[in-house]
């Protein structure tokens, strides 16, 4: 079986077996085709590679060979992913015997620090809400998101029975990081907000949330 038989059976596979995104399956595609160029450049058999034709790969990758510029080691690292993910594929469909991509280390990536909203624009933002139903509504699931930490997924599983605000307001997260519940207190602003919204939704019989 040549290269491209072998890509499009791979292809096949993230499509109908993973039920990958097209944008998914198309960037392992985009990867796939570097590759094929490099295999070529090197008179390479991809069913014959061995550790140090991945590594040389990788370094031609990082140097701006076979594509329209230098690749950054977080795309670079991404190659080597597809290029795992594709051997492990034809290893286990019978067409090599072994993974040349075993023992290949990614490069090391800069992780980016990530950004965060000041007190000050948070405060913009909620006063931004008109002071409506779904205003009032907006503005409390942007103060859980912000104040208590909670995730998009998460606030949208809530319910009712998963906010107290008596004594000790909490609110009981269901299946959050690590498919584990957990319990998160809230803090006098989410309290405000919360308590705001609940007081006001009982005028629409169609808010259920």
């Amino acid at each position: 079986m040549d290269f491209e038989d072998a890509v499009e059976r791979f292809t096949e596979y993230l499509e109908f077996v993973r039920n990958l995104s097209q944008n998914t399956v198309s960037s392992y595609t985009r990867d796939l085709n570097h590759y094929s160029k490099y295999l070529q450049e090197h008179s390479l058999d991809y069913r014959h590679v061995k550790r140090r034709d991945i590594e040389r790969f990788m370094k031609e990758l990082s140097q701006g060979y076979y594509s329209a510029s230098r690749l950054s080691p977080s795309s670079v690292a991404r190659h080597l992913s597809t290029l795992k993910t594709f051997y492990m594929f034809l290893y286990v469909s019978g067409t090599v015997n072994k993974i040349p991509t075993d023992l290949v280390k990614a490069p090391k990536t800069r992780r980016r620090i990530p950004e965060y909203i000041s007190y000050e624009e948070i405060q913009k933002i909620l006063n931004a809400f008109p002071e409506t139903h779904l205003g009032k509504r907006n503005r409390a699931i942007i103060a859980l998101m912000y104040y208590c930490g909670l995730r998009v997924s998460e606030v949208c599983s809530l319910t009712l029975r998963d906010i107290s605000l008596e004594s000790d307001p909490l609110v009981r997260v269901k299946s959050g990081k690590g498919d584990k519940d957990r319990i998160v207190p809230l803090t006098p602003d989410a309290i405000s907000m919360l308590t705001d919204y609940l007081g006001y939704r009982d005028k629409f019989p169609e808010a259920n949330r």
